[in-house]
């Protein structure tokens, strides 16, 4: 893996954490983002593993995203179901 790329996995976490919906399709080769809002944005594309640099600021300017929270997950707000504190 590059310097300025990032698992696919790791990729969709941080766009889950922000509000983008992700669904595979079925065979595997696509998957479908999803933003609501007016008007809901939408974007299907293939996303690879290992994810580059030039897709993820692509995500970043669709989904308005800081681009270092793609290589620190942990910047990322929070997902709903997780808890603040360490046990």
């Amino acid at each position: 893996m590059s310097d300025r790329s990032v698992p696919r996995r790791s990729a969709l976490e941080v766009l889950a954490r922000h509000g983008v919906d992700v669904s595979d399709y079925p065979d595997g080769a696509q998957s479908s983002l999803v933003k609501d809002g007016y008007p809901p944005l939408v974007l299907v594309l293939t996303i690879p593993d290992p994810v580059e640099n030039r897709l993820l600021q692509r995500l970043q300017r669709k989904f308005d995203i800081p681009i270092h929270h793609f290589y620190n997950p942990l910047m990322a707000p929070r997902l709903p179901d997780e808890s603040g504190s360490v046990q």
